[in-house]
């Protein structure tokens, strides 16, 4: 008989989002004071994480009155992934979905822009590009692109280096595609499109850098 690992909900290194998450998703139905015991999470932050938790539907109240908050007992109703959603000010933010909650007061909200990528997304304009003539027709540094580069290759806008093809790949691909200003890559410029109408819509937030809703749901197409 194989025992189930033990898990030290506790350890210091672990996070509070993600001792409770680890708890809830081994327990899935809990009594909050045993959270509170076992994970040793303050009250006040496992107040509010539990709060936007049951507002976002992933966990739901299973008592027939609402007791005082040890008291009641809840039942994990959306399991989505090992990551512990964040709770942040009025947001609730899931990285194993891509989705946001938001349940700030009706305001407009500024849209954050990252000028950088903009840029590289704009100055794409060759389906065969390398690096080098990225960063001249940007205008950018070599170390702005690659702060940049998997979330290119994650959104499906950078494909990789050309195809090796003939009769001799190797030979060929060195005198036809390895340019001295370095590899070359294959772009999809339609993807470039995409995307940089997305960021303009506001697909890149504080919760959302690495532009996760956009890989993912690539990945899943």
């Amino acid at each position: 008989m194989v025992l189930d690992k033990k898990i030290d909900y506790n350890k210091n290194k672990v996070k509070e989002n993600q001792k409770i998450w680890n708890y809830i998703r081994r327990n899935k139905i809990f009594r909050a004071g045993e959270i509170l015991m076992v994970c040793g999470t303050s009250f006040s932050y496992f107040q509010k994480y539990l709060r936007f938790l049951e507002k976002s539907k992933y966990v739901e109240f299973v008592g027939k009155k609402r007791n005082p908050l040890t008291n009641r007992e809840y039942k994990l109703i959306k399991n989505t992934g090992a990551k512990a959603p964040l709770v942040s000010n009025n947001s609730l933010f899931d990285y194993n979905t891509g989705e946001c909650f938001d349940y700030s007061p009706d305001k407009k909200r500024k849209i954050e822009i990252p000028d950088n990528l903009i840029k590289i997304l704009k100055c794409l304009n060759q389906t065969e590009m390398t690096r080098t003539e990225i960063i001249k027709e940007a205008n950018i540094p070599m170390s702005t692109l690659a702060k940049w580069w998997k979330r290119l290759e994650k959104t499906g806008v950078v494909n990789g280096k050309v195809e090796e093809i003939k009769q001799n790949p190797v030979k060929y691909y060195f005198t036809k595609y390895k340019k001295r200003d370095g590899f070359v890559f294959k772009i999809d410029l339609d993807r470039a499109s995409e995307v940089e109408a997305a960021i303009s819509k506001g697909a890149y937030s504080y919760f959302t850098k690495n532009l996760e809703s956009l890989w993912i749901n690539q990945e899943q197409h």
